[in-house]
């Protein structure tokens, strides 16, 4: 042991040694376990009680086996309670060893040291401990063997750093593996952080090492360890769609984040993307090079959590051997990168910058699979916050070679391309040998094509018609299946190939016409030249490396030639719609026909493939014929729509029909609707029938087949057979199946009816089991302040986020393990056919979700500012009948920002038989405006069938029998109570009454900014009609023409409240867009915009204006006529409702909306505001009733009488209710005996 004063570093010195390239755990003979007994003294600290607060060995006495120095800077807690091991669990036992780093004289470490005896000399050995750090510190963990670093050799790193667990998180595990050179050999810890730091650690183990572990450099393939003679049950390259072929092996690629493959693998806390990683691998253009091109990673992975990779499909008892690959992220150092691996128990401490920044590394483990046919590494981050393993790939192979016959884990694809498009056509097989490959087309061997692809380097109609390819070895050979390569008529530029666009975001405007196409200035392609791809940013690209975008509407289009007049022709493409805003809307036309009915797009997300899309088969009526895509907005806002490799391909006389879309099943709540949806080409004319569970539907006879509302009896198989004088096909089974939703399970922020609730509101179905914040079990609805919309995900109709403060954004909120809990009822439910689907984010990071206090298997949410998907069935945990519970635990990192949010999208669970009626959400009514629509929906359980049968005012409402009821065009006559019967077999239930009051008419001639006189949006640069600027601090644009701002940053994939439906961002200039032209904005100062309206004529007692506005940078006040109203605005987020009813006058009125803009000059500015003026109508009298008797006669009369009315009598006020035959008021009859009740009935 060292002296007082001594310096550490030179006697604790590293081995000269370099690290070597390959490090092989090697096995250990089994004579040598029982020979000898490795020891390590007193491991778990459990031999000695300290009694002396805060239990320094210099206050207590030594630590039994160990030695301890400084003595006044290590000891055991708990003493008198711990300070110092304040969190997490204490591994084994009552006690842990702490190490606080020396502040008295930095120089001379804190060091904790013991003898490990019953070493053989030259076997090696591994040993386990568990680590831990005060609550906020981060300690220095360096393991010394005879005072030589066990971490590595010339590494530049001799330890790493650790942080704490938290709550009540399990300790860190620490592992490294040794060569025994001496039977007894000095085991030292060393804690030498700067500061304040102090290291916990508990429960070490030593025993020979299992030798299963090899980590290696990487530097390509050559040494990537890939060998072809090994069969490869997996072998994926992450990140990236593209594969990579490494010594004949191809690992497919698997783009996007958290990746799997159905039935071969799944991950966790590998939920984030990283593209484009140069290092010292990617130049050398060979298949390691692509794998290293793109990574995943986790983030923060708090302690107790794992990242992983879970493989499946394995035969048990053979043995395998996984290994994954990454690359150094930054030279090694203590604070990064380190992780402990762990399969099946047996650790392993590494760092992925072992081999230095940039440096490949490789991690395998030799393992034996269990009856499950399951496996899995795992590795966990020992620091939370950031430095989580990258991963850039992994495969797993048998151990031994062996003779494998080929097997085709990919097909070849058929395509479909214009004239001169180049084609690839490719496969994926193994087998051991490597297998060679034989492509054919129409059954014919093509000459030279014995790769694993084939090129034809431009399509013509002699390289169409059906290829395969034979894949042999000496074990056997196996046939793909057919891919056609159907070639079309020629076409210029048909996959967007031919542009390469230099101007980010790649607008034609800004760079040049596409290539052979008509387009408008909001066209363009994407990626552009530096590979950002900001309107391409989803799915997979169909062919080649670009995709053409439009997000302005209107056409992209070509005059195509070729046609033959009288001919049958279809048109074939790929479509998919940019992720972020609004979805758009796509059509197509061949001249003036429609081939392509206008339909939604929706994005396909992550690395999935584009839509495949096939037109109806239409007839030439000239050689030459535009061919137009044609984009629309049909939910309003910003919305981009992408297509790519089109194609018009003729259709040959007497052509069968083959289905090109197959109908899709469909899962579908209870009276929502259903439609099933066929492609086909062939001759015309095609016929198409539908058939349900085998049966023909009468009448069900066009491409499309659609239910309006779902009803129990529509649950089955749908089919279609398509036909044509040559033939018939028949489709694929659709299945349509039924979710009954489950009721009682609420998104965050909202009430029973899903509707937001108010910022600083308790949510009242979601509670805080534990909350280090202020112990509250209330969850607020958080503010509609930073960091929402900002750095978290924004609000939306659907959920809000919640959290221990409204305040979402404090920087003092306690850091710790919150844990949210919501309930659910599932009595009367089948508890085997739960199914929840929903989404969820945190801040910091959501670690462990239960249900009924079980933890199940469903990814961790890693970021606030995107979602986490999930997925619970009865099949992944018990439910019970009655009340449920689900627990969503997040850890927040440290003091600052906390809070959850979760959207449940799909719920079900099957209501058992015998279940009569009951209502589980009434109803709503409201007050509503003369035109409007209004929507009334009840939540009912009980056993399938349930029937509806909707009332007003008491009296059934002839057909409306869904569970929504809809009112459009309202008038003053549709005001009322409004209620529904819902019924089965079992029984029936009544809703409560809501009520309806029309008491409300539009204002003509008021306007949000923004929009037409019709109240369409305006385009870019459009000079507002209803708004002007008044004042304006910017000399160059003084007004008063106040502008529609251009619809690109910070409005689309920027910081401002998106454009539309009802009105669209306005400014001083149009251009704000600072990220294409930092010049772009407006001077600081005070920007006042007024809109003149008038209401002359109308009762002002009766007036109100209902709106909404957003600005950058703030809302100072709103003037009516010139007079403060006090209304502020505090941001672009989101619109800042108001109401405004007094100041107004019956003639011309001014409302003027006052802006601030800070700080910099120039800096984008705006105004947003959505707008209404409503007249508040009279409200009808009520009807009075009056009764009255003059000896043996009854008078019944009442007010007001009008056509149409009916009097009705009953003997009970609960019925049965008759009509009383021409009875008009007042009606006079004879009295009978006993009660009589009496009603009238309004049309």
């Amino acid at each position: 042991m060292t002296t007082q004063g001594q310096d550490w570093h030179k006697v604790m010195k590293r081995d000269s040694v370099l690290l070597p390239r390959c490090w092989l755990l090697s096995v250990v003979a089994a004579s040598s376990f029982a020979a000898f007994a490795q020891t390590i003294p007193n491991p778990s600290f459990e031999a000695d009680t300290f009694t002396v607060s805060p239990g320094y060995i210099s206050g207590n006495g030594p630590i039994t086996g160990w030695t301890g120095r400084p003595e006044a800077h290590v000891g055991l807690n708990p003493a008198g309670g711990s300070p110092f091991a304040d969190n997490g669990v204490v591994p084994d036992g009552n006690n842990v060893a702490f190490i606080q780093s020396n502040t008295d004289d930095p120089s001379v470490p804190s060091t904790l040291s013991t003898t490990i005896s019953g070493l053989t000399v030259g076997t090696r050995y591994k040993i386990t401990f568990r680590a831990n750090a005060r609550g906020g510190q981060t300690p220095n963990v360096k393991v010394y063997l005879d005072d030589v670093s066990v971490f590595f050799w010339d590494f530049g790193a001799e330890g790493l750093s650790t942080a704490a667990v938290t709550g009540s998180n399990p300790y860190w595990t620490v592992a490294f593996e040794f060569q025994a050179t001496a039977a007894s050999q000095k085991l030292s810890i060393v804690n030498d952080a700067t500061g304040d730091q102090t290291l916990l650690v508990d429960d070490f183990k030593i025993a020979p090492t299992s030798g299963k572990w090899v980590f290696a450099q990487w530097t390509g393939d050559a040494d990537s360890g890939v060998d072809p003679q090994y069969f490869y049950t997996h072998a994926y390259n992450f990140g990236s769609g593209a594969d990579a072929v490494v010594n004949g092996v191809t690992f497919k690629g698997v783009a996007g984040g958290a990746p799997s493959v159905p039935d071969k693998f799944t991950t966790t806390y590998l939920g984030n993307v990283f593209n484009g990683d140069a290092n010292s691998l990617t130049g050398a253009g060979d298949g390691s090079s692509v794998i290293a091109t793109d990574f995943v990673y986790g983030g923060n992975v708090p302690a107790g959590q794992y990242q992983s990779i879970k493989v499946m499909g394995l035969t048990p008892g053979m043995e395998y051997v996984m290994t994954i690959y990454s690359v150094g992220w930054e030279n090694p150092a203590v604070t990064a990168r380190w992780a402990t691996f762990d399969f099946n128990g047996d650790c392993l401490t590494l760092n992925q910058d072992a081999y230095w920044n940039d440096g490949g590394i490789m991690i395998s483990y030799r393992y034996t699979a269990d009856a499950t046919g399951t496996a899995t590494m795992k590795f966990a981050p020992l620091v939370p916050a950031n430095v989580s393993f990258h991963v850039y790939g992994f495969s797993n192979r048998e151990a031994t070679s062996r003779n494998v016959a080929p097997v085709i884990t990919a097909q070849p694809q058929g395509v479909i391309v214009s004239a001169g498009v180049p084609v690839k056509l490719a496969v994926v097989a193994s087998g051991v040998p490597s297998p060679t490959y034989q492509w054919r087309l129409n059954g014919a061997n093509i000459a030279g094509a014995t790769s694993d692809t084939y090129e034809i380097p431009s399509a013509s109609s002699a390289a169409a018609g059906a290829y395969d390819v034979i894949v042999s070895n000496s074990a056997g050979s196996v046939t793909s299946q057919v891919a056609q390569v159907v070639v079309g008529l020629p076409m210029e530029n048909a996959s967007f190939e031919a542009d390469l666009f230099d101007v980010w975001p790649g607008y034609v405007s800004g760079n040049f016409p596409v290539t052979g196409w008509e387009s408008l200035g909001g066209h363009g392609i994407n990626p552009v030249s530096d590979g950002r791809s900001p309107f391409g940013d989803n799915g997979t690209t169909p062919h080649g490396k670009q995709v053409a975008f439009m997000q302005a509407d209107g056409a992209m289009s070509q005059l195509v030639k070729g046609f033959t007049v009288g001919a049958e022709y279809y048109v074939h493409y790929y479509e998919n719609a940019r992720t972020t805003v609004t979805i758009p809307g796509l059509e197509v036309r061949v001249g003036e026909t429609t081939v392509v009915a206008p339909h939604s797009v929706e994005p396909v997300r992550g690395g999935n493939p584009y839509y495949e899309v096939s037109s109806d088969v239409f007839v030439a009526a000239a050689p030459e014929l535009t061919l137009s895509f044609i984009k629309s907005s049909p939910q309003g806002g910003d919305c981009t729509a992408l297509i790519d490799n089109v194609a018009v391909v003729p259709v040959a006389s007497g052509t069968k029909p083959v289905i090109t879309s197959q109908p899709k099943s469909l899962t579908v709540y209870l009276g929502q609707s259903a439609s099933f949806t066929v492609g086909a080409v062939g001759s015309l004319p095609l016929k198409y029938q539908w058939f349900f569970n085998g049966e023909k539907i009468e009448g069900a006879t066009d491409r499309t087949f659609s239910i309006p509302a779902v009803r129990l009896l529509n649950e089955g198989d749908y089919t279609v057979v398509v036909s044509n004088e040559s033939g018939s096909v028949t489709s694929s089974v659709a299945r349509l199946s039924l979710l009954e939703r489950i009721v009682s399970l609420h998104n965050t922020g909202v009430d029973e009816a899903g509707v937001p609730l108010p910022a600083g509101a308790v949510d009242p179905f979601w509670t805080l089991l534990s909350n280090p914040d202020s112990g509250s079990a209330d969850t607020l609805v958080c503010n509609e302040a930073w960091p929402i919309g900002s750095a978290w995900l924004g609000n939306t109709s659907a959920s809000k986020w919640i959290g221990p403060r409204a305040t979402a954004g404090d920087a003092d909120t306690a850091g710790g393990s919150y844990v949210y809990r919501t309930t659910f009822d599932l009595a009367g439910r089948d508890t085997n056919t739960v199914l929840i689907v929903g989404r969820w984010a945190s801040d910091n990071w959501g670690t462990v979700v239960s249900v009924n206090g079980t933890t199940v298997n469903v990814p961790a949410s890693t970021s606030f500012a995107a979602w986490t998907g999930f997925r619970i069935t009865s099949a992944d945990v018990p439910f019970l009948q009655g009340v449920n519970t689900i627990d969503f635990t997040v850890n927040n990192d440290t003091a600052g920002p906390t809070g959850l949010r979760v959207e449940f999208t799909q719920t079900s669970a099957r209501t058992l038989p015998g279940i009569p009626p009951a209502i589980a959400a009434n109803p709503r009514g409201g007050e509503a405006a003369e035109g409007d629509t209004f929507t009334f929906t009840v939540a009912a359980t009980g056993t399938l069938p349930l029937f509806y049968q909707w009332m007003k005012n008491g009296v059934d409402l002839p057909g409306r029998t869904e569970p929504t009821l809809v009112l459009s065009n309202l008038t003053t006559a549709d005001s009322g109570n409004y209620s529904v019967k819902v019924s089965n077999q079992w029984g029936d239930a009544v809703s409560a009454a809501a009520t309806l009051n029309v008491n409300m008419r539009p204002i003509p001639g008021i306007y949000g900014t923004g929009v037409a006189n019709d109240g369409l949006l305006l385009a870019d640069g459009a000079v507002d009609p209803h708004y002007t600027l008044v004042e304006s601090a910017d000399p160059f644009f003084p007004g008063p023409e106040a502008y529609a701002i251009t619809n690109v940053w910070p409005i689309v994939s920027g910081t401002w409240l998106l454009n539309g439906p009802k009105s669209r961002w306005i400014g001083p200039s149009a251009a704000q867009y600072q990220t294409v032209d930092p010049t772009q904005g407006n001077y600081e100062g005070t920007y006042v915009y007024r809109t003149t309206f008038d209401l002359a004529g109308y009762d002002i007692s009766k007036v109100k204006l209902v709106g909404g506005w957003a600005v950058d940078n703030s809302g100072v006040d709103i003037l009516v006529n010139g007079t403060s109203t006090g209304i502020t605005c505090s941001g672009f987020n989101a619109l800042t409702p108001f109401t405004i009813t007094t100041g107004l006058v019956a003639g011309t009125n001014t409302l003027d909306f006052i802006v601030s803009n800070a700080p910099a000059t120039p800096n984008p500015t705006g105004l947003r505001v959505d707008l209404v003026g409503y007249l508040i109508l009279e409200a009808p009298a009520k009807p009075t009733m009056t009764i009255s008797r003059t000896g043996p006669s009854v008078t019944v009369g009442w007010s007001p009488s009008a056509a149409g009315q009916k009097l009705q009598s009953a003997p009970n006020v609960t019925g049965p209710w008759e009509d009383v035959a021409g009875a008009t008021s007042p009606y006079t009859t004879e009295a009978t005996g006993g009660a009589r009740f009496f009603r009238v009935i309004s049309p």
